[in-house]
């Protein structure tokens, strides 16, 4: 059933939920004796405006290399700060579900939407780690918080419990990264997971009652952005860059080269790596880490502006850290003719 309201043809729309779902594939638990399911819930949405290409020619076509959504990327950014002002706040839960009546037993409210799958066991308990780096155990009943620890870093796998000679333990690996690299860093009010904090530490922990090993608290991650050589371009060269990068880059990279913690963000490469972008980018110098050549798909050209969009919006991105500006311009888009 279309909602005319949610038409996107002619206005960019906010469409909720977005590409990630309301629950993604992070592990729902069943308790079938209660006919409940413990979902971690994410109402997370995306800005959605037809495809400039669509636009003009009244035709699709497959673009190799490119997410081929039939959505416009390149102009996400735009998109995305021409409509902030009904952007609708990205929220998460963890939610107690009836799925044969369809009503909510409760919802406890998580300040980020991209949390870890759940644990629910036959002592009553839900366990659940969260991107904020909580790992909490809540009363299967009511949702009340029982107990919870500081792992400093985002969870996305489920926890697991098992016995050995006659002692209960309760496991979970800590990590973060799938499907929602390209929404990149919050914006406010939403909280920085603590992947972006501290970093993504890959760590098996394992609990029992009782027990007394202490996590030694890391150090807050170093997110200061180099001084950046700009070249002499035009705003529309930029936003040109800019419409690449999000065609091609931002899936990984994020929004407006934001990382969220779990890829590197781009903003801080320092000159040697700024000396190798080309090869990095078009040659596959760092394909053994997963960083593919996108040769068959981008010119020396392309690769050039999009170079210098990424320092300029680093530039713009340090000058707000250095209190020099309040705020970042996110894009240059509006530097184009419709």
């Amino acid at each position: 059933m279309e909602n005319p309201e949610l038409d996107y043809s002619e206005k960019e729309k906010w469409v909720l939920p977005g590409p990630l779902g309301g629950h993604n594939w992070q592990a729902m638990s069943v308790d079938a004796e209660a006919g409940l399911v413990f979902i971690p819930v994410q109402q997370n949405s995306l800005i959605y405006g037809l495809s400039e290409e669509f636009k003009k020619t009244g035709l699709y076509k497959h673009n190799p290399g490119r997410w081929n959504l039939g959505i416009e990327m390149g102009r996400v950014v735009q998109h995305f700060v021409s409509n902030l002002g009904t952007w609708p706040l990205p929220q998460g839960f963890l939610r107690a579900f009836n799925p044969l009546t369809g009503e909510i037993a409760w919802d406890v409210e998580i300040p980020h939407y991209w949390n870890g799958g759940i644990l629910g066991t036959a002592g009553g308990l839900v366990f659940q780690g969260d991107a904020l780096g909580m790992f909490k155990a809540y009363d299967k009943d009511s949702g009340e918080l029982l107990w919870e620890f500081n792992t400093y870093t985002s969870m996305l796998a489920p926890p697991i419990t098992y016995q050995i000679d006659g002692v209960q333990y309760v496991s979970i690996l800590t990590g973060s990264g799938g499907g929602d690299l390209f929404g990149g860093a919050p914006l406010p009010p939403v909280p920085d997971p603590a992947t972006l904090t501290y970093n993504n530490y890959g760590r098996l922990l394992v609990f029992k009652l009782g027990g007394e090993a202490e996590l030694e608290i890391p150090k807050a991650r170093d997110r200061t952005i180099p001084v950046q050589v700009m070249a002499d371009l035009s705003d529309p060269q930029i936003a040109y860059g800019e419409g690449q990068f999000h065609e091609y880059c931002a899936v990984c990279h994020g929004l407006a080269v934001r990382s969220g913690g779990t890829i590197s963000d781009l903003r801080q490469m320092n000159e040697g790596t700024h000396q190798m972008f080309d090869q990095i980018l078009l040659e596959g110098a760092y394909a053994s880490k997963g960083m593919a050549s996108f040769h068959d798909v981008l010119t020396p050209e392309d690769a050039v502006l999009i170079h210098e969009y990424i320092r300029a919006r680093a530039h713009e991105d340090r000058e707000v850290a250095l209190g020099n500006q309040e705020q970042p311009r996110f894009t240059w888009m509006d530097s184009l003719e419709d």
